[in-house]
């Protein structure tokens, strides 16, 4: 098993920095990356590689705090990077980016504990948002002494929640399951059940509401009921647009 302590290190001018390993084989890409990596506060970038073989080498240089891993590699694909990093027990944070939009391999990814997954094509706002987010969730982490203090536990289990403006989620809502429930939604060949996404997503049902509650009051779905001959109809969600 490997252990990791969180610190995040200091450049010579005392400013923290994260260190970053970018991993990803579209050149295009990867200048994007540095781009705004090195745009945004506190975030150092300290190998590139274009091969998912390379990672677990860069890994136990103990020199790299987040990994940014784009999931289509040659050779090793990034979900299988991914797995074998959890399998050596390293904990390393990685935020995932992908054109993969499957709510299996969104899931894997959540359960493989990704801090993030963003979907290809992507708005450097969006990118953004994620690293202000992972920022925002390593000053949390260094700083506070958890004591059995909730509040502390919760500001950290809520790290997704800085991705978007101030009061863009509301309270008890994680951009990462609205992220699977918005792409269950988007798979499905026609109005699903939330039954049916809760079902898919291992899910419960009242959670699933509250999600789509949300998607459709901010005009992202709609909710359509089904009547049958007796009973109550059955509500079904789709995307709009």
């Amino acid at each position: 098993m490997y252990n990791r302590t969180m610190n995040v290190r200091q450049s010579a001018d005392g400013k923290q920095r994260i260190r970053t390993l970018i991993v990803e084989d579209d050149l295009m890409l990867l200048r994007i990356y540095e781009t705004l990596l090195r745009s945004a506060e506190s975030f150092e970038i300290v190998r590139t590689t274009a091969r998912g073989e390379d990672v677990m080498d860069h890994l136990f240089s103990g020199d790299i705090d987040l990994v940014i891993l784009d999931l289509h590699l040659p050779g090793m694909e990034g979900i299988d990077v991914l797995r074998l990093v959890r399998s050596w027990g390293h904990p390393i944070d990685v935020i995932c980016v992908s054109g993969e939009q499957s709510t299996g391999t969104i899931a894997e990814a959540a359960r493989l504990g990704a801090f993030d997954y963003v979907l290809k094509p992507f708005t450097f706002e969006r990118f953004r948002e994620t690293l202000d987010a992972y920022r925002s969730y390593r000053l949390r982490v260094s700083t506070r002494c958890l004591a059995g203090c909730q509040d502390d536990a919760d500001a950290i289990f809520r790290r997704t929640k800085q991705t978007s403006a101030p009061g863009s989620l509301p309270k008890g809502l994680q951009q990462t399951t609205l992220d699977l429930v918005t792409s269950a939604l988007r798979e499905a060949l026609g109005p699903i059940s939330p039954s049916d996404i809760a079902e898919r997503l291992s899910l419960s049902r009242a959670t699933v509401g509250r999600y789509l509650d949300f998607l459709t009051e901010s005009g992202v779905a709609r909710c359509e009921p089904e009547y049958g001959r007796t009973g109550r109809p059955v509500m079904r969600y789709r995307l709009l647009g």
